[in-house]
């Protein structure tokens, strides 16, 4: 066993190293004019497999001043963290970055409620709330993300109870094209189109977020779990914690690397999980986790717990490219089993596999819409086998679009929008004209929207 557990950290090990000290990645075109000159040094993504197009970056730090800009603008784009994987952010006109605006306005005790700027992080906000007796209901695998951009992509966590970011939004205001302020409020019919906006409605200037009492959790690995255990118990795992994650290599595809279980610190769950030594065939790991992975065995706060990353990652780490796709929950062991026959094809290209579950909602872009859940699958691909990605990645797409998948609206993906776009969102004419009424010359517009929204 203790072998086991020695070659388990090792491949973690590996994976992180893959994922955040790598140099190259899938590169994206860009119809921008300085794309062909060499001398001119461009802001890029997190990931670094992308380059915004203009060096036209505003720095607001009031929503007066983002109202100035946007008045400015004929063309402009909103950037958080650089975190996404496409060029959803991009604009070759301004881009308006948030990072100045990031400060929490209020905590409203009574209502359960904070107000906060679009460029607080995560792990920026998430120590006050704690200090405060709240939580936020679930966190993406990292806290080193904007709110406002985390949420008008709507990012996620992981739990069957547990819908994605957005979700959390009660209330925002928004600077419109013409430069003047709206306010969405929890009894706006359209705060279910703009909470999850893809920015194409205008600059959130503030969010107004909905609160949970706060707690602590502690996680619990598994490793080596078989996989037709995975497959037959697949319900059973994902019932047994507050958030999950499956990972794997596909080095082995009879076996799991890593099955994550989080739950509540001494709720029920815990107390049922915490006497397990194995699960479904996988030995139960006591070993250390590795130094960027939130830590197991271990009480500590929500903020720590809920998170895949240790707190303290920065824009110089996660260099990377990253795709996700969504099926319904029903779809998800069927859709692993198609996905596992290409294998052979996809195991060189990918650091991790790894599979999560997200409730669903009704938010009209929101990838987890018209479902009660959904599973997550997510790919790490390896940066020294760019070349090779997208050729596999088109097939894998081919496979999981038979299982009614969608891509994230953050990540790296290549299937054709008629794939997705009209049986994934009902809502999207609506979406279209509430577009075109708030921002009618489309200046909020770029490539990516006119590519897989407004397409």
């Amino acid at each position: 066993m203790g072998t086991q557990l020695h070659i388990a950290n090792l491949l973690l090990v590996l994976f992180l190293l893959l994922l955040l000290d790598s140099s190259d990645s899938l590169k994206y075109e860009s119809n921008c004019d300085n794309e062909k000159d060499a001398t001119i040094s461009r802001l890029h993504n997190w990931g670094g497999n992308f380059f915004f197009c203009t060096q036209n970056i505003e720095y607001p730090r009031t929503t007066a001043e983002v109202q100035q800009i946007v008045r400015r603008a004929k063309k402009l784009r909103v950037l958080g963290s650089r975190h996404s994987y496409n060029q959803i952010a991009d604009s070759c006109g301004t881009i308006l970055s948030t990072i100045g605006m990031n400060s929490i306005v209020s905590i409203n005790v009574t209502a359960a409620t904070v107000t906060v700027q679009p460029g607080i992080t995560y792990a920026d906000l998430a120590p006050t709330l704690y200090a405060n007796n709240f939580a936020l209901a679930n966190l993406a695998a990292l806290a080193e993300v904007t709110v406002a951009g985390a949420t008008q992509t709507c990012s996620h966590g992981s739990g069957l109870s547990n819908s994605n970011l957005a979700t959390h939004v009660r209330s925002l205001q928004i600077v419109l094209a013409n430069g003047t302020l709206a306010t969405f409020g929890p009894n706006s019919a359209e705060l279910k189109a703009v909470a999850c906006g893809l920015g194409a409605f205008g600059v959130v200037t503030e969010l107004e977020l909905n609160l949970v009492p706060s707690f602590d959790t502690i996680s619990y690995n598994f490793i080596d779990m078989p996989t037709q255990n995975l497959y037959e118990h697949f319900d059973e795992i994902h019932n047994l914690g507050y958030t999950d994650a499956m990972m794997t290599t596909l080095a082995n595809t009879s076996a799991w690397t890593r099955v994550t279980i989080t739950v509540v610190a001494n709720s029920s769950q815990d107390q049922k999980i915490s006497n397990m030594i194995s699960l479904f065939g996988a030995s139960r790991s006591f070993a250390p986790s590795p130094p960027l992975i939130t830590e197991v065995n271990k009480v500590q706060p929500w903020y720590y717990g809920l998170l895949t990353y240790r707190l303290g990652l920065s824009g110089n780490d996660g260099s990377g490219t990253q795709s996700e796709f969504f099926v319904p929950y029903k779809n998800g062991v069927p859709a692993l089993r198609a996905l596992f026959e290409l294998s052979p094809q996809i195991q060189p290209l990918i650091s991790a596999l790894v599979i999560r579950t997200v409730k669903g909602d009704d938010l009209w872009m929101s990838m987890h819409n018209g479902h009660k859940q959904m599973v997550a699958i997510h790919f790490n691909w390896l940066d020294n086998k760019t070349s090779a990605v997208n050729p596999v990645l088109l097939q894998v797409e081919q496979v999981l679009a038979k299982f009614g998948a969608r891509p994230h609206w953050g990540k790296h993906f290549t299937m054709d929008p008629k794939q997705f776009l009209k049986r994934s969102y009902p809502r999207l004419d609506d979406f279209r004209k509430l577009a075109n009424k708030l921002d009618p010359k489309r200046k909020f517009e770029n490539k990516f929207l006119n590519d897989n929204v407004f397409v």
